[in-house]
């Protein structure tokens, strides 16, 4: 009888194990199919979250096309403009510049949603035209200007603190010197002296000769905040025609003729084609130019070159205090007044011969061809989120022959970017229709 005992004890005992390990078994395939799950759902919910932040882009395209169409008829579609005059200027009133209120519209669309914001890159510093002079006010030390310098210049020679080829090739992952222009701002990590952290935390007590912002070391702006690689604006009349070359051949009479379609004649006219090759817009205004009238028109009207349009420009309706402080020897009540201006706007770059500091022959010489008041680049701030996730890109968009075409797309650096583009938390909801 113990003999039986024992053995359907020794049964028991093998089918509790075989029954655990049964358990053991369906729970772990159990637990492995919700990871699986999980996994399923996060790569889900961050395909929709990109796709929502692709969504915030197109519906940012769709306001700079009104950009486009007003730079194109001279005339602003911007809600806040109050100016009956034709203009193509580019200000914060336009509604591009109020589209998302600087992330703090929440764009909704089913169960997902994006925030936006747009920025002019003319309100930028472009780094890729930027002189030294300029460069010199940035929070760089001399080294690491030389070395942006020679890496966007097609000269071989280094300057005596930059980087040519033999400083790039003896590194230990070798490459050479780009000799040209920065394709997008995390390529300074490629240049000597840049790193990470010199383009993303703010850079105190290095020699700049700048003043940037009041405060502790943590609110003054980084590289980033500062900076572009892209930033173009139209050489245009407020009508959207072609600014007039002083600078084109042909007799006195075309000469003349020129001028006059440009409303130029006269003793100011008579001047101009007096003077056989003009440096600069501020060139004509000081050696030409006899007083605000006489600039308002060089400055309307009159271009020194054919170009369609130029880079590096900054548009006084848009730049920031930290920016236009870093134009050399820019006064600071004109920078004042060039801010308090911002409020109604810039329509037209002669209006700078009503800023103090910049209504004069020196001054306008020293600082016209610093400056613009339309934009034709753009860049695009989104953060798309589905579920858990969020997606930040960035994408730059350039006005070309009327229309927005975006020239790079790429993921935000940080997961932290709302904070450091400085939005406020979302308070407003909008809801879109999805798609039939």
């Amino acid at each position: 009888m113990r003999t039986r005992r024992s053995e359907r004890g020794i049964v028991f005992v093998i089918a509790l194990a075989v029954l655990a390990a049964l358990v053991a078994i369906l729970a772990a395939t159990a637990a492995s199919q919700r990871v699986a799950m999980r996994a399923e759902t996060n790569r889900i919910d961050e395909r929709r979250a990109r796709l929502m932040a692709q969504a915030g882009i197109q519906r940012a395209i769709a306001e700079l096309a009104n950009e486009a169409a007003a730079q194109q008829g001279g005339a602003s579609t911007g809600s806040g403009s109050t100016s009956t005059q034709p203009t193509n200027a580019t200000t914060t009133q336009d509604d591009w510049a109020t589209l998302g209120t600087n992330g703090a519209d929440r764009f909704i669309v089913g169960d997902s949603d994006f925030r936006l914001q747009i920025v002019d890159a003319c309100s930028l510093i472009d780094l890729n035209t930027a002189p030294e002079t300029q460069l010199d006010q940035l929070p760089l030390t001399p080294d690491q200007i030389d070395s942006l310098l020679d890496w966007r210049e097609s000269s071989t020679t280094p300057r005596p603190d930059g980087a040519k080829d033999d400083y790039y090739n003896n590194l230990q992952n070798p490459y050479n010197t780009a000799l040209r222009r920065l394709d997008t701002l995390d390529e300074l990590m490629q240049v000597k002296g840049f790193t990470a952290q010199t383009i993303y935390t703010p850079q105190t007590n290095i020699g700049s000769t700048a003043t940037i912002v009041q405060g502790s070391s943590d609110q003054q702006p980084t590289l980033y905040d500062l900076c572009t690689v892209e930033s173009y604006a139209p050489m245009t009349r407020a009508s959207g025609q072609a600014l007039i070359n002083v600078n084109a051949g042909g007799s006195t009479i075309t000469k003349l003729q020129r001028l006059a379609q440009a409303g130029i004649t006269g003793n100011l006219a008579e001047r101009i084609i007096q003077i056989p090759n003009f440096a600069s817009v501020g060139a004509i205004c000081a050696q030409a130019g006899t007083g605000p009238q006489d600039y308002r028109l060089i400055l309307d009207n009159l271009a020194v070159d054919n170009q369609p349009r130029k880079e590096g420009r900054i548009n006084l309706n848009t730049a920031s205090e930290s920016v236009l402080d870093t134009i050399p020897d820019l006064p600071p009540d004109t920078v004042q007044a060039i801010l308090q201006r911002q409020s109604s706007g810039f329509t037209s770059l002669g209006d700078m011969a009503d800023i103090q500091g910049l209504n004069s022959a020196q001054g306008l010489r020293q600082f016209a061809d610093y400056f613009t008041v339309a934009s034709q680049t753009f860049i695009v701030r989104v953060v798309g989120e589905a579920g858990s996730f969020k997606v930040a890109q960035e994408a730059v968009v350039d006005i070309q022959n009327g229309q927005p075409k975006i020239l790079q797309t790429a993921d935000a650096p940080f997961s932290d970017m709302p904070t450091r583009w400085r939005w406020d938390d979302a308070t407003n909801d909008i809801t879109l229709q999805e798609a039939q």
